[in-house]
């Protein structure tokens, strides 16, 4: 409903706007005619014509009231009426100073954008674009809440960046101890918890190592011995088997002699066999911290990857998230209002500027312009 203060002006304007008004399609005159008594409303078709009673149409689009009211006047008087009583024989003509044309109604403004109901709103003289927009409930309210989704969404991105942000730096330092600079405290704490079970794997493959080599010397000088025994042992075997050849020895010596032999060779094989494996050990261990040496790096360098494109890729979207909020403007900044004017001009409005409209005048209130991305 128009309210009561915008009917009062639009009839305090009425006179002035209708005087110089060029008329258009959709627009209503009422015509009056005296004598003969006559009252009709007349319609500026889609043609730009009205059509006048026993007088036919006439061109209406782009003519002030006055122009087609002095055509009107020429075309009624010049047409004659037939009888309308029993018994006339003389047709009825018009008198021209009795005939009147008025603006019954005008064609109506149009509001669209970013408002809470769209549409064709009838229009008044006075009527301003502000006004329009008053009548079309004001601003949408979607423009309130993706705001608040957007900045919503900005802090959970700004969120997500610092935490890895931090987790890279923290990274850095992973990957080079060198590297310096404050953390926050779950950072931090994953650091000094990475760092104290570094230092203790590494303790404990250097003792194992140390142990593991501990062995091979030991293994290896037991080696030496038993060698040198098993050397022994066969040459005192070889000296009684010559002996018994010549009759010099007894058979139980020398199988005396022979059993010394298999079991001083028994053990330096064993000897060597678990020197080997030792070794073996050895290498196993220094394989296994240096594979595990690798595996953390490597870890840590594709997790430094990884926090890095996801750095740039919420880089990305915070700044098109900041680009969406500042289209949509100050919560509190007035809507931006462009109008259309029915000759297909247009005009953009000023925050706190308002202008009168015209019949057919399109209102559109927007989002503002993109801004420019650096």
């Amino acid at each position: 409903m128009i309210p009561r203060a915008l009917l009062l002006l639009a009839l305090l304007a009425a006179p002035a706007a209708a005087e110089d008004y060029r008329l258009q399609q959709g627009d209503v005159l009422e015509l009056v005619v005296l004598a003969p008594p006559m009252r009709e409303q007349l319609p500026v078709d889609l043609d730009g014509k009205v059509t006048l009673p026993v007088a036919g149409p006439i061109a209406a689009a782009g003519r002030t009231l006055a122009e087609l009211t002095a055509e009107a006047r020429d075309r009624l008087a010049a047409a004659t009426l037939p009888p309308t009583a029993p018994g006339e024989t003389l047709p009825t003509r018009i008198w021209p100073g009795g005939v009147s044309l008025a603006l019954a109604g005008y064609r109506p403004v149009y509001v669209g954008g970013e408002v809470r109901a769209a549409g064709a709103f009838p229009f008044v003289p006075g009527l301003t674009a502000r006004r329009a927009v008053a009548l079309a409930g004001g601003r949408m309210p979607d423009a309130a809440l993706r705001r608040l989704e957007l900045e919503g969404r900005l802090a959970e991105l700004e969120a997500q960046r610092a935490a890895a942000a931090d987790r890279l730096a923290r990274l850095r330092q992973e990957l080079d101890p060198e590297t310096t600079g404050a953390l926050p405290h779950p950072e931090r704490a994953i650091l000094d918890h990475r760092r104290a079970q570094d230092e203790a794997a590494t303790t404990h493959f250097a003792t194992a190592i140390r142990h593991t080599r501990d062995q091979i010397a030991e293994l290896a000088s037991q080696l030496a011995t038993e060698t040198e025994g098993m050397v022994a042992d066969r040459a005192d075997f070889e000296q009684i088997e010559d002996m018994r050849e010549a009759g010099t020895a007894t058979a139980l010596r020398l199988s005396d002699a022979r059993r010394a032999l298999l079991f001083s060779t028994t053990r330096q094989l064993q000897t060597a066999t678990e020197l080997a494996r030792t070794t073996r050990e050895l290498g196993s261990l220094r394989y296994e911290e240096l594979r595990r040496t690798l595996d953390l790096r490597l870890a840590a360098l594709t997790d430094a990857a990884d926090q890095a494109r996801l750095l740039a890729g919420l880089d990305a979207r915070i700044a098109a998230t900041r680009r969406q909020l500042a289209w949509l403007g100050a919560p509190d900044a007035p809507a931006p209002i462009s109008i259309t004017r029915s000759d297909g001009s247009t005009l953009a409005l000023a925050a706190g500027d308002d202008v009168p409209l015209r019949p057919g005048d399109l209102v559109t209130v927007d989002l503002p312009s993109a801004p420019a991305i650096d």
